[in-house]
């Protein structure tokens, strides 16, 4: 189990900004898509005055203790395809090879840096990231083959949420308020680790939010995420595992972090943040006094909400 509410800490690192642009930048430099947001993503009272923040000991707005428990689960690849999903909208950009299997794909996602020689921390700028980035975004024009792909992987991502992520939180498949939008990481070999220790409410997101994490590739050793068990117990360990392994923690409250990427291969990961409705705070206010703009149905979709199959033909 987590630590006690007593151990919760309010960090000290940088927050957000505020900002009206179509992408916002968050933790990690994650791009969430802010589309016909007509408000200011950070809100102050109508006195121009900050607000008081939640309180962090609101068990009706935390997650239950099983919730924040870290735990390992495993899901069918081939139910689930997220891996060569992705790897199609890489190839939309790239010259990567043409192959099929989970193993093959898996092997070219690990050589992505041959790609990438120009960058040797941050990827976010990437071809990939920008395949990844257009080919989710409901919004940007593209062909008939990845408009299929753009289908698939919302149907999928959708299901996975209700069938998969939805009991790992002890909910109904209707229940969840989920990131809309994954956040792809492409983690090259580096002298440089990507990011700093952080925990996720210092950039302004509610403490009912639990994290989920799934590697693409093998992770181990230096090219995964360091994650401590309970906040404040500094415990870092790494995530280790492979395709068809989701890891579940509550990086909300627990630090977590990269180390410099001294291994011969690349870490290619999906990464979303998940809330059980009964314990979301519409009304959420954060350290700074301020009303992030991570809202529903901007920021979080619902596991309610008809995501229709794409037709086969």
């Amino acid at each position: 189990m987590c630590g006690e509410l007593v151990e919760l800490k309010t960090p000290t690192a940088p927050s957000t900004t505020s900002s009206l642009k179509t992408m916002v930048s968050t933790c990690e430099g994650e791009l969430v898509e802010r589309k016909r947001l007509t408000k200011p993503t950070n809100v102050k009272s109508k006195s121009n005055k900050r607000l008081t923040p939640s309180p962090l000991d609101d068990l009706s707005h935390l997650p239950t203790l099983s919730q924040r428990k870290q735990e390992t689960f495993s899901y069918d690849i081939n139910d689930y395809p997220f891996y060569s999903l992705v790897y199609a909208m890489f190839r939309s950009v790239k010259e990567i090879p043409d192959v099929t299997t989970s193993n093959d794909i898996t092997t070219s996602l690990s050589s992505l840096h041959q790609h990438l020689l120009s960058f040797t921390g941050r990827t976010n700028n990437s071809p990939f990231h920008k395949a990844f980035k257009n080919v989710i975004s409901p919004h940007m024009s593209v062909s008939p083959s990845l408009q299929k792909v753009r289908q698939n992987f919302q149907f999928i991502y959708h299901q996975f949420i209700r069938e998969i992520v939805a009991p790992m939180l002890d909910c109904d498949p209707d229940d969840l308020y989920y990131q809309r939008t994954p956040a792809l990481r492409i983690v090259v070999p580096s002298d440089t680790p990507v990011g700093h220790k952080h925990c996720d409410y210092e950039y302004g997101h509610q403490p009912a939010e639990v994290n989920f994490w799934i590697p693409l590739t093998e992770v181990s050793r230096t090219n995964t995420l360091y994650v401590e068990s309970m906040p404040g117990s500094r415990d870092f360990a790494p995530l280790n595992g492979s395709l068809g392994m989701i890891f579940k923690f509550w990086g909300n409250q627990c630090l977590h972090h990269t180390v410099a990427n001294q291994e011969m291969t690349t870490r290619v990961s999906l990464d979303f943040r998940v809330v059980d409705k009964r314990r979301f705070n519409s009304n959420f206010v954060d350290r700074k006094g301020l009303c992030p703009g991570f809202q529903v149905p901007y920021y979080y979709a619902s596991s309610s909400d008809n995501v229709e199959r794409p037709n086969d033909k």
